[in-house]
């Protein structure tokens, strides 16, 4: 799990280092590209950061992130998350679970080209109990994979999900 960077901790706040890229890794596990799981609260932050071409056997090929009893919330600013591979599993591009109130927050953050190879769901974003806020910027349908709405290949949701639309 965690092929570049792999965080796990009773509550994890990763602020990332802006103007970074996570390219071409590979994990037999989850989370290639970067894989955190809080007991509590976990927060990551990417600003202007690249997160591309990482696969990973089971869930998140690009970004696992994972609260076992609290929240997880998820910012992408000025950001892609791009040409990610989930093999065996959901979240080619980003895997999120919460079990309680999440958030993932896009503000210019590009998503597109994530790939479920065999069986899974949510090319681009697989959730659970997430709501997802879109601010300015592109989310793109170009993930293949079963899908939150038929046809659009981008995002598969499980339990309590709300996307709102911010211009």
């Amino acid at each position: 799990q965690g092929g570049v960077i792999y965080i796990h901790g009773n509550s994890i706040d990763f602020q990332g280092i802006e103007n970074f890229n996570i390219t071409s890794a590979y994990s037999e596990g989850e989370g290639a590209g970067l894989y955190t799981h809080a007991i509590a609260e976990n927060n990551i932050t990417l600003t202007t950061a690249t997160v591309r071409g990482n696969q990973a056997e089971a869930n998140g090929g690009n970004i696992y992130a994972e609260s076992t009893t609290a929240s997880s919330n998820i910012t992408l600013v000025n950001s892609n998350i791009v040409d990610g591979v989930a093999v065996n599993a959901n979240g080619a591009g980003i895997y999120q679970k919460a079990h309680m109130n999440a958030t993932m927050t896009l503000d210019n953050a590009k998503i597109q080209s994530n790939e479920i190879q065999k069986y899974g769901d949510g090319g681009g974003i697989y959730n659970y109990n997430t709501s997802i806020a879109i601010a300015s910027g592109s989310y793109s349908t170009a993930n293949p994979g079963k899908s939150l709405t038929k046809g659009s290949n981008t995002a598969t949701s499980t339990g309590t999900t709300n996307i709102t639309l911010n211009d």
